[in-house]
């Protein structure tokens, strides 16, 4: 592969392997793409886009994904203040740890904020929440039981406008714009086109964004072009003036990463090293459908080498000789899962939970935070390393726990709290 051509990626990759581990970087993606139907996206696996305002007016709250299933999602879309916000549309975009041929299912918030999804298939599911008139939606997962309704709550930004003019397009054109934190529900990206008169504008969820203008065919994700940073502020508006970029086209042989139900594996992290070497050669990401072409160069001399994929939590690896055309496949295995209740101090009502993985001695990375109310949480998707999490309650009570999963395992805990000052809290088996 022309390593150019995958430079932004393969240097983010790298750093992150530099501590000895696989790359965290790139997960599976929801696409909310600005004023198009989900109809309009090139044929692909990802999730289409959330429907627009006008199609899905009159959506329930409340829907069925496959009549005779046990599983249950109910949950919660807040705004500033903790406010449930009404009308939002949610998206389940995948269930059943991925499985191919399941299609997304849409419903709208209630005029309190909530909505409820019956007839979900066990396993991982992930689900996007956006507002009428913003390009991208915020994506979480959860971790869906038989028999047992899982609760989730997403919280939406205040949204702001990411304009300006783009030079140099010499055809159709579009802007890509992705968030720089990508959480548990994974690499979301942002499209706007470019007009005759080289302008875009598009509402974005405020935070910070690498942004990028590539021709107009290019895939959804493609993040191969040198890209420009950027922060949309709340309510607010940011002017980012941008150069048209094309990427070469690649040729050689294919990675394809799956998901554990056998579905593509969007933005998976994949690394290539020589068989028993820990050292990585080349780090890149998967495209939406889960492919990523390696190039004739990196077969290194057809001696075996060991690919290393990652998605979230669920990992898979293959270790042969990569052919000099065709495909490798690459299944990943389920991550795992971790439920909890919190004590000490009085009833919780409200609190936020941190999750932190070490996939290298003392290289610490946070993967994952949440707001929760009450004084329960369940959380999936946890790779197969220790892990630690950081309980902060509303009224200031600490607590800590760590746990090593295996990949598909389910484990519960009991974290003890502690006031504020306290620096110690316990964390035993609740079972």
């Amino acid at each position: 592969m022309r390593r150019p051509a995958v430079a932004v990626a393969v240097v983010a990759l790298v750093l992150a392997a530099s501590a000895g581990a696989t790359a965290w970087l790139l997960h599976e993606l929801g696409i909310a793409r600005q004023g198009g139907l989900a109809g309009d996206l090139p044929a692909s696996s990802a999730p289409p886009a959330l429907a627009p305002a006008g199609a899905a007016d009159h959506l329930p709250d409340h829907a069925t994904a496959t009549p005779g299933m046990t599983g249950a999602i109910a949950g919660r879309v807040t705004g500033a203040g903790d406010r449930g916000l009404a009308g939002v549309r949610v998206q389940l975009a995948s269930r059943a740890d991925g499985a191919a041929g399941l299609r997304p299912i849409e419903v709208r918030t209630s005029f309190e904020g909530t909505f409820r999804f019956d007839g979900v298939e066990p396993g991982r599911a992930v689900l996007v929440a956006a507002q009428d008139g913003v390009a991208l939606g915020v994506s979480r997962s959860a971790q869906v039981v038989a028999g047992r309704t899982v609760p989730v709550e997403i919280a939406l930004p205040a949204a702001g406008v990411l304009e300006g003019s783009v030079g140099a397009a010499g055809g159709p054109t579009v802007v890509l714009a992705t968030p720089i934190w990508i959480g548990p529900g994974g690499l979301r990206a942002a499209r706007a086109p470019v007009d005759a008169a080289g302008h875009y504008r598009m509402a974005l969820p405020a935070g910070e964004y690498r942004i990028s203008a590539v021709a107009g065919d290019r895939p959804p994700t493609d993040l191969r072009t040198a890209p420009t940073f950027a922060a949309v502020p709340g309510n607010g508006a940011v002017v980012v003036d941008l150069v048209a970029r094309s990427a070469p086209v690649e040729e050689g042989p294919v990675v394809r990463v799956l998901e554990p139900g056998g579905g593509p594996s969007p933005g998976a992290a994949v690394t290539v090293a020589r068989a028993g070497e820990d050292r990585i050669a080349f780090a890149a990401a998967a495209d939406e459908d889960g492919r990523l072409v390696l190039g004739s160069e990196l077969r290194m001399d057809g001696a075996p080498v060991t690919l290393r994929a990652r998605n979230g939590g669920r990992t898979g690896q293959f270790t042969g000789a990569i052919p000099a055309a065709g495909e490798v496949a690459i299944r990943l295995i389920p991550g795992g899962a971790v439920e909890g209740v919190l004590s000490g101090g009085g009833p919780v009502r409200g609190f936020s939970v941190e999750v932190e993985g070490e996939p290298a001695p003392g290289g610490w990375r946070t993967l994952d935070r949440q707001r929760l109310h009450g004084d329960r949480f369940d959380l999936g998707d946890l790779p197969p390393e220790p892990v630690r999490l950081t309980v902060r309650t509303d009224d200031g009570r600490v607590g800590r726990a760590a746990v090593t999963l295996a990949p598909g395992q389910r484990a519960s805990l009991a974290i003890r709290l502690a006031p504020p000052e306290s620096r110690v809290s316990a964390a035993a088996p609740a079972r």
